[in-house]
């Protein structure tokens, strides 16, 4: 399945789009696009951890504070990233379209900078006239059981804290991971929890750069993700008589993502694509759209882009984007929801 995901966004668009990690968690997502090849998408990479900023092949490097991290404290985070405002906007100089902003939640820069660099960018936009409405889409880890309750409980504030400020969060929980891929060594392990979070970028690249059939461009994507809340996304690819239905069940039972419900979605983004030469039949389109109108009890506003791509054979891929969704809430501990962030 890599290879078929793999793309190439087209190089006039650089600068439009733009990727930020955030954190050890957040670079290592941005350094696992980077590894892909990908072109046209700037990468950018921002930490308290001169070590982890070192490591990383992204184009542009922020380093706020001394570069020696944060010992786990958001407060000194949110703090570092408000001192060094201007090195972070002079990394946002050029018009922004859509900012892809990732992140692990419950540790320190991750959990206490990405609101903070979130809100500077969008300033940036706001005092230039020129510059559209930026769209920010998060998609952000949250922490292990394991590694306790009041890291869980920073994760938490700090995800409500994004979501005031980003206009689509994506959250995957490490346990969903954890449970899927118990037998996988622990170094692919997070290899994959990297693959999961720069998934967006990838297939919203792949739905704007293939060879569009019923066409969906940047403004449908930005209206489409703009006020749009704890947002689903997933992938399904399959070939063989059934693989319509196929690759539509892969794509929503996407097993990792924070997802409970998503029969009351706002909006939905739907897209398919095959090859020419194993071109979809109209009445494979049919079979997806009865199935997702099942799906969705509420009628949601619909959009739909199909593609062709000859790099998927005799695959069909689907990709579900739904807004607006009802989230799980993880590591749930009331007792440990007082103080905005607890006292260091």
């Amino acid at each position: 399945m890599e290879d078929i995901l793999k793309f190439i966004a087209p190089k006039n668009l650089s600068s439009f789009v733009k990727v930020i990690g955030v954190g050890n968690c957040g670079i290592n997502a941005v350094n696992n696009l980077h590894s892909q090849g990908i072109e046209g998408v700037d990468l950018i990479v921002c930490d308290t951890d001169s070590k982890s900023l070192a490591n990383s092949q992204a184009e542009t490097k922020i380093l706020i504070g001394e570069g020696l991290g944060t010992g786990g404290n958001p407060v000194l985070a949110k703090q570092l990233a408000t001192e060094n405002a201007e090195a972070i906007k002079a990394a946002f100089t050029e018009k922004t379209t859509i900012l892809f902003i990732m992140a692990g939640m419950g540790g320190g820069t991750g959990t206490g900078a990405v609101p903070v660099i979130t809100k500077i960018v969008r300033d940036i936009n706001a005092e230039d006239k020129h510059f559209p409405e930026m769209l920010v889409v998060a998609v952000v880890t949250m922490p292990f059981h394991f590694e306790g309750k009041e890291r869980m409980a920073l994760a938490r504030r700090g995800l409500d804290e994004l979501r005031s400020v980003a206009d689509a969060v994506m959250v995957i929980d490490n346990n969903k991971v954890m449970d899927a891929e118990e037998k996988v060594p622990f170094s692919q392990f997070f290899y994959k929890v990297d693959e999961l979070m720069s998934s967006p970028v990838k297939n919203l690249s792949a739905a704007l750069t293939c060879l569009p059939l019923i066409n969906c461009d940047f403004r449908d994507i930005v209206s489409l993700l703009s006020n749009g809340g704890d947002t689903f996304m997933g992938v399904g690819v399959a070939k063989g008589e059934t693989r319509a239905i196929d690759a539509m069940l892969q794509a929503l039972q996407n097993p990792l993502t924070v997802v409970s419900d998503m029969s009351g979605a706002r909006a939905v983004f739907l897209h398919l694509s095959s090859s020419k030469e194993h071109d979809m039949i109209m009445d494979e389109l049919a079979q997806v759209e009865r199935y997702f109108n099942g799906v969705c009890v509420k009628q949601p506003r619909m959009m739909l882009s199909i593609g062709q791509d000859d790099t998927l054979g005799e695959n069909i891929r689907v990709i579900v984007v739904a807004t607006d969704i009802q989230p799980t809430e993880t590591g749930s501990d009331d007792r440990l929801l007082g103080d905005p962030w607890p006292i260091y």
